[in-house]
């Protein structure tokens, strides 16, 4: 059985920075072994083995998009490069020239959206369900058939960091510890409104 999963991830370095025509975009969207709360699938912890995309991502001819919030009518960028390191899954994405590419742009040089989130299927055979020593939920996956990365406001690690943003000949450099401050409020916003 194959099932629908979108996740938000990162222990995240996100960077626009220049390449072909000018625009590009940095960041590790998965952080191995580090569990994040989710609602989807199952309430619980969520977290990737190392590993857990190379099979998806060295199929020949796949394009991988960045889509805005998910949302598949909104592609920004492509994935044009990606590196399983020690510390998660880093990806390079080509910004597109449209609307949504344009916004991605604006949203990360605006600090708005910082997060990103990655969106597949899982895959049964490779993913355990287990009860930690405090009876949470763990779901462990050592692989996910990768459709897309989402470019989001609100990823499910806290630490998940913008670092820098870069176009053209310019740099905004990004506070970590402000940014953190900000997500901490955001985040107990949308659980007092609950």
């Amino acid at each position: 059985m194959i099932c629908d999963l979108e996740i938000t991830f990162p222990g995240m370095l996100l960077r626009v920075a220049d390449g072909d025509d000018g625009h590009t975009i940095e960041g590790m969207f998965v952080p191995w072994d580090k569990p994040a709360q989710v609602l989807r699938p199952i309430p619980g912890f969520e977290m990737f083995k190392r590993g857990a995309f190379d099979r998806s991502l060295s199929e020949p001819k796949r394009q991988i998009p960045l889509l805005l919030r998910h949302d598949e009518s909104e592609p920004a960028a492509v994935l044009r490069s990606h590196d399983n390191r020690d510390d998660g899954h880093h990806a390079v994405f080509k910004v597109l020239g449209t609307r949504a590419g344009n916004d991605a742009m604006e949203l990360v040089r605006e600090g708005l959206y910082l997060g990103l989130s990655v969106g597949g299927w899982s895959v049964p055979a490779r993913t355990v369900t287990r009860k930690d020593t405090q009876g949470r939920t763990i779901i462990e996956r050592s692989e996910l058939r990768l459709d897309h990365i989402g470019l989001v406001r609100v990823p499910a690690f806290e630490d998940a960091l913008v670092l820098a943003l870069r176009e053209a000949d310019e740099a905004v450099m990004f506070d970590p510890a402000v940014a953190a401050q900000a997500r901490r409020r955001i985040r107990q916003r949308l659980r007092e409104a609950c």
